[in-house]
């Protein structure tokens, strides 16, 4: 599950304007007291954007492909939240 987190955050000292992007993980919304660890990345509308056609880097999909198979290790199937800057 992808959502804008913000449309329009302004970033201290310059004049300009990013969008911030959060994945969460499958189980997220069902699992009140499970804590997940983040990672942070920049280059946020590269992340899970579909209109960068080949250059997305599809984290989304990897992370829940990752989340649901069984063979994956278990640091992978417990569920990562991701926060993408722009």
């Amino acid at each position: 599950r992808v959502f804008l987190l913000r449309a329009h955050y302004k970033t201290i000292g310059c004049d300009q304007e990013r969008r911030i992007w959060m994945y969460l993980p499958p189980d997220y919304e069902r699992t009140t007291s499970k804590r997940y660890p983040v990672i942070y990345t920049h280059w946020g509308q590269l992340a899970f954007d579909l209109h960068n056609g080949s250059r997305e880097w599809k984290l989304d999909r990897l992370f829940n492909d990752a989340f649901y198979n069984t063979s994956a290790c278990d640091a992978f199937r417990w569920g990562f939240i991701i926060v993408a800057v722009e």
